[in-house]
């Protein structure tokens, strides 16, 4: 497995540094002789408040409803569903918290919004059940941003690279970094959570484990003109479900690791030349249970 990235990160940078302009690089050159920190850290916050209103805020809410019915056959969707979604900015002088909450519930029985059955599902979701974890659906999420530094956290997706991690959304933490040239990100979380078989079935549903994953991603450039390394690692946790030995519909927790580079580059302004690369390299846990 070593051996592998170490051939597949030499391929992808010799190819990608081999189309990569030596004039890129020259400011890089002259902040490591001034210094990292004193370029981009030490006077971070000194005009922090110079942006006139100390506080704004925005925001917006929107609601989604649909209803469904069939006649002379069996449903095949839940009778009525609705999603709510809102989001709110905060600014205070030059710190920017954006916030977003996506909420869904759904009555089984009719195909209008019903008071007794929308409570009944609120409280469904706040107890333990199996039945509640595989209804649930509320996102929430936040990401501060100030200058050159912006973070994650909650219900957030970051797109790295096309065939490592795209808008993939996670449940934790994460940020990215640009001072300069300087292209840095990070993420930890949840990328899907555990769903228990429910023997109450007749027919038992497929579970599902846990899933938790990391990446980073290390770069330099502009939105024009850049490249990025990335590693990012998925991985089932075993002990997150339970599955009797007696049921047929038996899985194993899986394991991924990708590695990813980025390469793109402007010419004359109008023409682009973006590639893409990804080596991924998955890995079951046990042959069988």
């Amino acid at each position: 497995m070593k051996k592998f990235y170490a051939f597949s990160l030499f391929s992808l940078l010799s190819a990608s540094l081999m189309a990569q302009q030596v004039q890129d690089f020259e400011d890089l050159e002259a902040v490591s002789k001034k210094g990292f920190f004193p370029t981009y850290v030490k006077g971070l916050f000194k005009d922090f408040t110079d942006f006139g209103k100390p506080f704004d805020y925005s925001g917006g809410l929107g609601i989604n409803m649909r209803s469904y019915n069939a006649l002379g056959t069996t449903p095949r969707q839940d009778p009525f569903l609705y999603t709510a979604n809102a989001n709110f900015n905060a600014r205070i002088y030059k710190l920017n918290l954006p916030f977003s909450l996506t909420i869904a519930a759904k009555n089984t029985e009719h195909a209008y919004p019903d008071p007794k059955e929308l409570y009944n599902a609120f409280k469904r979701d706040v107890s333990n059940s199996i039945a509640s974890q595989k209804q649930r659906f509320v996102r929430f999420g936040v990401s501060p941003r100030y200058k050159w530094i912006k973070t994650h956290f909650g219900h957030r997706s970051m797109d790295f690279s096309q065939y490592t991690m795209s808008n993939l959304i996670f449940l934790g933490a994460g940020t990215e970094l640009t001072p300069g040239k300087l292209r840095i990100g990070a993420m930890v979380g949840q990328l899907a959570k555990a769903e228990p078989i429910d023997l109450s079935l007749i027919e038992p549903n497929l579970p599902k484990f846990q899933r938790k994953g990391w990446g980073v991603k290390l770069g330099y450039g502009t939105q024009e003109d850049f490249i990025d390394l990335v590693l990012f690692q998925a991985k089932d946790l075993e002990n997150s479900i339970f599955i009797p030995d007696t049921i047929p519909q038996q899985i194993t927790p899986e394991h991924n690791e990708a590695l990813g580079l980025v390469f793109q580059k402007m010419f004359f302004k109008k023409f682009r030349l973006k590639t893409d690369i990804g080596a991924s390299a998955p890995v079951a846990e046990h042959e069988g249970r």
